[in-house]
């Protein structure tokens, strides 16, 4: 084959291949508009709404990442009536205690953590079992928890993780949406290493949660910030 044919024959197969891919981008785009979102959703489109305003965490979120960019806001500018709250679950948590957001994911300082650095990873979309997220709130929680998970060993000084998600009530699960737990862990934090299971089964119990071992909201939205600084 001369150079000019396989040159004609490579121009063509890439075309070929543009147009492809430009299909699938359409089909994608018609697949995962608002509308199919709102219907497919399950338990319901997002219910991570700003009070007042009836924006969503992300797009509060949004806001505040642009505002920033102008030297005129910055994640800690975000309160009274533009505090976001979410609900986690059947829990609503300020969105103070977020520290990572992307448009399907969030990442969030635990309350009561087992070891320190124990966080959680969750889908935007409300959702209880883990069978229930489509394939690409999948990608993204699991390419979150690889960013979070990573960060937070080195700055916690860690040398290694648990990474778990207790998917259903046999296994542990009582908050009713689907979250990752990734905690960081160090020689001897516990002094049976497999002790750390235990924990986390009765991590979210609420017949067990007793108030004053939680932490307060200024603790957590410390955390938060500090972590934030991370992805920056």
């Amino acid at each position: 084959m001369t150079a000019r044919a396989w040159k004609l024959e490579w121009t063509g197969s890439r075309g070929q291949a543009e147009k492809a891919k430009e299909a699938r981008g359409v089909k994608r785009a018609t697949l995962f508009t608002p509308e199919h979102k709102r219907r497919s959703s399950g338990a319901g489109s997002s219910p991570f709404r700003h009070p007042g305003s009836g924006r969503s965490v992300a797009e509060t979120f949004k806001q505040a990442r642009e505002e920033k960019k102008k030297g005129r806001a910055s994640w800690g500018d975000l309160s009274g009536e533009e505090m976001a709250t979410l609900r986690f679950g059947q829990h609503i948590i300020k969105a103070s205690a977020v520290f990572l957001q992307t448009d399907l994911s969030f990442a969030l300082v635990n309350r009561k953590p087992v070891v320190p650095g124990h966080v959680l990873v969750c889908p935007v979309r409300l959702v209880e079992r883990f069978r229930d997220l489509r394939p690409d709130e999948v990608a993204d929680l699991f390419c979150t928890t690889q960013k979070v998970a990573d960060a937070v060993e080195k700055h916690f000084s860690a040398s290694s993780l648990t990474i778990a998600i207790q998917d259903g009530p046999e296994a542990g699960q009582t908050v009713k949406h689907v979250h990752v737990h990734v905690l960081p862990r160090k020689p001897g934090d516990f002094e049976k290493n497999d002790s750390i299971y235990d924990e986390l089964q009765k991590h979210d119990r609420e017949s067990e949660d007793v108030a004053s071992k939680w932490r307060s909201e200024e603790e957590m939205e410390k955390e938060a910030t500090e972590l934030r600084g991370l992805f920056s």
